[in-house]
């Protein structure tokens, strides 16, 4: 598990001043449940971290209270740093912006830092810098002039190009703004925002680990499991009390899942359970360096109380699976429908509607007699017979031909082909009352279909 350290260091330009900086670090993975330590890169939930930081940033004891009425304490808001192109940029950015912006003190008074801006101006002293000095504290031309006639009488000042081509920086100097105290604090420190060094200590453990909460206890474990050529999660919502964590798996009817469930079960649990288990935090920790699982936080929120999530698993039904033909092209769908199967097997697509139609069976035939050694295959391994329901749609879909456009216009040919007595579908068997071309053009006009389902039988 990782996380990120905070610490304070001298600024480079001003080392009376610090500056917030940060690192990845890895840590134990009972820093995270115990202490509470901010689990790095776990998951979208760094915005509510980020508005924990500012809400603690923004507290008045952080202040100093010397220079805060003069607005050197500014608050910050989190939303101005909200970028939306990593899981954890919300928290980056105010941690960049923090560092990049405020300096870090454990006591400062309004005179130290007078001093301080004096100091940096008379090191960095240039006519541009001197230049923004009488911007901040001139209103226009007229007291401009003024201004530097009372450091220079011989100075000929006749328009703003004079003032912005003199070599301002031997015209004046530092004490000339004496009395410009704010003038020289924005020039010299650049608008300065400070914040007292006990900031860090409100959001990081002793070893300046970030955290904001004691202790964090709701997870999810994911585990990616093969099913077929595809990977599907099997995902275990977890809660950890102590040393121990108790997982437990979210399950559908998928026997493959289930027999995961109880692998993983068994080869890290503690406890005897086959799918809710019992193990330790070394254990998973154990879990997530395998590589075969990964960890997220999705109810971890800093601001705002969310509830554990549940994990829920389906009831195997034991019922008799039945088949039915799918929906298939015929005459009642539009022609746009037809010219589009016919387009994708490169058919003609002229004609009127009852041509088109022609078409689409003559396909059929093609198609079916490419299909046919698949289809016998099929069908001799796996006999069917058909049962009395007239509801569509009321079985699943055969096993064969479904990724296929036309696939279920096929069967359809091959159900009334195969079909012995109306009641027994074998790959043996051969209905001769049509032969293909007619029975694929009764098909589409809707002469002839096959009626009910079909129930596999041994």
């Amino acid at each position: 598990m990782k996380t990120v350290r905070l610490w304070l260091e001298p600024d480079f330009e001003i080392p009376r001043f610090q500056r917030l900086k940060s690192e990845i670090v890895k840590i134990p993975l009972a820093d995270v449940f115990q202490k509470g330590i901010h689990p790095w890169a776990c998951g979208g939930y760094s915005e509510s971290l980020a508005e924990k930081i500012v809400d603690i940033f923004n507290e008045d004891i952080l202040k100093l209270p010397d220079i805060k009425p003069l607005g050197h304490c500014a608050d910050i808001s989190h939303l101005l740093y909200a970028y939306y192109d990593s899981r954890d940029s919300y928290l980056e950015s105010l941690l960049e912006k923090i560092s990049e912006t405020i300096y870090f003190v454990d006591q400062l008074t309004f005179e130290e830092l007078v001093a301080l801006a004096k100091e940096r101006l008379r090191e960095t002293w240039e006519s541009s810098i001197v230049l923004q000095l009488l911007k901040r504290v001139c209103h226009d031309f007229n007291e401009m002039r003024s201004f530097l006639k009372r450091a220079d009488k011989n100075f000929k000042i006749s328009c703003y190009a004079d003032i912005e081509a003199a070599n301002l920086a031997e015209i004046l100097n530092v004490e000339d703004f004496e009395s410009h105290e704010q003038a020289l604090i924005a020039e010299g420190l650049q608008r300065p925002n400070f914040r007292t060094t006990q900031f860090i200590k409100c959001i990081t453990d002793e070893h300046g680990c970030l955290k904001a909460t004691d202790r964090i206890r709701d997870f999810e474990l994911t585990a990616n499991i093969k099913i077929d050529d595809d990977f599907e999660k099997l995902v275990y919502n977890g809660q950890a009390e102590g040393d121990c964590v108790v997982l437990q798996p979210g399950l559908n009817r998928c026997p493959v899942k289930r027999a995961k469930a109880r692998e993983i079960a068994a080869e890290w649990r503690t406890d005897d359970a086959k799918y809710c288990f019992t193990t330790s935090i070394e254990q998973l920790g154990r879990m997530l360096e395998s590589d075969s699982f990964t960890i997220e936080f999705p109810t971890l929120d800093y601001k705002r109380s969310r509830d554990s999530q549940t994990s829920k698993a389906a009831i195997e039904e034991k019922r008799i699976r039945i088949f039915s033909i799918g929906t298939y092209l015929t005459e009642d769908d539009s022609g746009d429908r037809i010219k589009k199967v016919l387009r994708d097997h490169n058919v003609s697509m002229t004609g009127r509607k009852d041509q088109l139609l022609e078409k689409l069976a003559q396909l059929a035939v093609q198609i079916y007699q490419d299909y046919l050694p698949k289809l016998d295959d099929h069908f001799r391994q796996n006999r069917f017979i058909n049962i009395e329901e007239k509801r569509n749609g009321i079985g699943r879909l055969f096993p064969v031909l479904k990724d296929l456009d036309i696939g279920q216009l096929i069967l359809a040919m091959y159900i009334l082909k195969h079909l012995r007595g109306n009641a027994i579908l074998e790959a043996t068997h051969e209905n001769n009352t049509y032969d293909l071309i007619d029975l694929a053009r009764s098909i589409v006009k809707r002469d002839v279909a096959p009626e009910g389902c079909f129930m596999r039988v041994q």
